[in-house]
Formats: structure tokens, sequence, C-alpha cells
């Protein structure tokens, strides 16, 4: 298969094809899907655009775009050749698709999305959060939310706080969530139901409050058997669902998939007996582990223990349906 090929398979086929699919909204009369980035770990809200008639893909996040070849090599990082064996294997090649644009089109719609792209962001104010309180954990809709989860509260005020601040866009309001100090001393990772004040609603937001964003590390020291979580409700689940009332092993919390590198520096100065990653069942999470046993294979034994919940998206939710 040869690039000209691999440009006529239609991109929402290969996105399908890897179990990736767009949010309901259309945008641009229908002609655009949008979806969470498939090339950005961190993406919380849809901003990658597909336009479905020119075949070509746009992402809001790192204003960035092209075709289908361009798009697997930012998804895997692969080269040219690896990102053309990836589609041929698909096999939607074969289904005669006939996307062909020309390349003037594509290259005259990724220059004007960028540069409508740049104003947007231009225009738009930036809204900053100002903490007012750190609290022990005592809120009754937090520690409701928290039971809702399936989380013991004693275990959980080990390691998490109730936070007040407010926004710049609503300085008179303040909000509360729950969060989790995280290794630089200057930032939150939070997570709290998102307008739920009832144990029944499970949605829930992740988001980050504070400074400095950084990966939460706990009883870190060699010789322990170390665990890897990719968010806080997931590690307080596992401490809760094993009744770890004082929780002896190290621990190391992503608090976003995004932060793999910097949890793989942390690993690498310690010594452990064994390295147990229980992050989340989705392409990112999948990604992450990938990312971290190829980068600690032959200095660290180590088992994906995703398998556990291999029917949920990750260990809380397979602790609250069991």
């Amino acid at each position: 298969m040869n690039c000209a090929q691999a440009e006529t398979i239609s991109i929402v086929d290969y996105l399908s094809y890897k179990g990736i699919y767009p949010t309901e909204k259309r945008y641009k009369g229908g002609s655009e899907i949008r979806y969470y980035s498939p090339i950005r770990d961190s993406d919380k809200t849809p901003s990658f655009d597909v336009n479905i008639e020119k075949n070509v893909w746009f992402d809001l996040g790192a204003s960035v775009g092209g075709g289908l070849v361009r798009g697997v090599q930012e998804m895997y990082g692969f080269s040219v050749s690896q990102a053309l064996e990836d589609i041929e294997r698909t096999g939607l090649y074969k289904q005669g698709q006939t996307y062909s644009p020309s390349e003037p089109e594509k290259i005259l719609y990724l220059e004007e999305r960028s540069s409508a792209h740049k104003k947007e962001v231009n225009n738009t104010k930036q809204e900053t959060t100002t903490i007012k309180a750190v609290k022990p954990l005592n809120n009754g809709a937090l520690v409701q939310y928290l039971e809702s989860r399936h989380i013991n509260i004693d275990i959980a005020r080990q390691d998490l706080v109730e936070i007040y601040y407010t926004r710049s866009t609503n300085p008179n309001k303040t909000l509360f969530t729950i969060g989790m100090l995280n290794n630089s001393g200057e930032g939150y990772e939070i997570n709290n139901p998102v307008g739920a004040r009832s144990s029944s609603d499970k949605k829930s937001f992740k988001s980050f409050l504070g400074k400095t964003k950084d990966i939460t590390s706990i009883n870190i020291n060699s010789g322990k058997n170390l665990v890897v979580f990719e968010g806080w409700p997931d590690f307080e689940a596992f401490k809760s669902h094993y009744q770890f009332f004082d929780f002896e092993h190290s621990a190391i919390i992503l608090g976003s998939t995004a932060l793999v590198k910097r949890a793989i520096e942390e690993i690498k100065n310690y010594t452990y007996d064994h390295i147990f990653l229980y992050l989340d069942n989705d392409e990112a999470g999948r990604k992450a582990t990938q990312k971290i046993t190829d980068a600690l294979k032959g200095s660290y034994s180590m088992t994906d223990k995703s398998f556990m919940y291999q029917n949920h998206t990750d260990f809380n939710e397979w602790v609250i349906n069991r």
C-alpha cells in the first residue's frame, strides 16, 4: 500500500475499526464530526474534528491536522511505512473507499482551520481558579460521593482532602471538591460529581487545581512492591477493596496518562520487588501501560493487572459493579 491508496480510506471508518467513536454532535452543517483526541492522552473535552467531505482531521488542542497517514503517525508514533502497514492490516482499502479530494483542497482546509482556531484561542478569556481553603475530608456531599464509589472514608482520609475554590468567571461563588496533593506540593488532582449531590449519580469529572501538575507518589521506597494507578479513585478503591488501612507498599498515581514519562523517571530512582500496573481499560490506558513496560522491561518484574477488570473501564468501576 502507498500513501495515495491509504488516503482514499475514510478516517471515520479507520477510527471506528480501532474502537474510536465520535461524540453525538456534528459541526459545520454536518460535514464535521468531533471526537475525543486519539493523538493526545490528556484530552478531557472532545477536540478532534474530522471533515467527512475532505477526509481530513484537525486537532484543536495540538493545532495540527492532516490526512489518514499523518493521523496514524500521530496516534502511535509510527514512521510513514509503519503507518501504512497498520492501515493495510485493517483491510479497509479492499472495501473500495473512494475519498479522493485533491491535495490543494486539503491544504487549504487545514490552513483555514488553523487560522480560525488561533483567532478563537486569542479571543477566549482564560479561566483561572483560586484555592480558598483546604480542609480534612468531612463534607457530607463529598463523603456520600466516595461511599457511592465503594471507597472507605477512613482509608480515603489518609490521602484526600476537601478543597474550596473559586473561578475567575464567577469569583463570588465558592465551589468544593475532593483532591489529592501531588508531588509538586503546589497542585491537587481533583475528582467529584458533576452537578450531582446524590450517591446514585456516578458521573464525575477529573481535573487539577493549583500551580503545578505532577504525579503523586506514596510510600516511595526501594525493596517494596509498587502499584501504579491512573487516578486516585482507583487507588482508594483498591485500598478499600483489600482493606489496606495501613498501606505499606509503594504507589504512584499518574493523575493523567500524559505524565507517564514523569512516572517512569520516578520509578527508575528505586528498586522494587515487583510492579503491578492498574491502568484504565481504554486506548490511553493501554498506551500508558505499554510505554511503562517498554521503558522498564529487563530492569523490573512487572504485571499488567487490567485483566482483572477487563469488562470495565477501570478498577473503581469494577469494584462498584461487583
